[in-house]
């Protein structure tokens, strides 16, 4: 067992040993999960750990690979029934963990309720977009994520929130995140 505290520490002990199971932080730096995932000789079996309000990556993580959810603050003494599980080839997701995601699947049916009650529909792009709002990351840093303009990204965000019937980037925040 070894520990990597960034992407190429983590390549480097790939390289070097053949890991059984790869236990993945959700807000693992240099790259990110998805970093992680493209490295070369990575495991079948990755374990990412979370908190109860990282669905949207958990949902990335799994689009990538991941075999199974766990929660960060879990007791330890739970980690190897569920690594053998995830090794039997089951899917793993610690049960606390299971309503967030469930509200992460809900949303991105695209349907989000404004104000007043009524549902509207969101493309695609704006259902990206509102994720990344819902972490609270600054228009650059969505533009980065997204691959487009920051001005695309406003546009999207001025869309958003007639869409939500309101007037402000937070006010948009707050009916994304019920």
């Amino acid at each position: 067992m070894s520990e990597a505290s960034t992407i190429a520490e983590l390549g480097e002990h790939l390289r070097r040993t053949r890991a059984d199971v790869l236990l993945l932080d959700a807000a693992f730096p240099d790259g990110g999960t998805r970093g992680a995932f493209e490295l070369p000789g990575r495991p079948a079996t990755v374990l990412v750990f979370a908190d109860l309000d990282d669905a949207g990556t958990v949902c990335e993580a799994f689009r990538f690979g991941a075999t199974g959810f766990l929660l960060r603050d879990m007791p330890p003494t739970d980690l190897p029934r569920f690594v053998e599980a995830a090794v039997a080839g089951e899917t793993v997701v610690a049960p606390a963990l299971l309503r967030s995601l469930l509200r992460e699947l809900c949303r991105s049916s695209g349907a989000v309720t404004r104000g007043d009650g009524r549902e509207v529909q969101l493309t695609a792009r704006e259902r990206e977009v509102a994720t990344l709002l819902r972490r609270r990351y600054p228009t650059d840093r969505i533009a980065q994520e997204l691959g487009i303009s920051a001005i695309t990204v406003r546009r999207h965000v001025s869309k958003l929130q007639q869409k939500l019937g309101v007037e402000s980037r937070p006010e948009a925040i707050a009916l994304l995140d019920d």
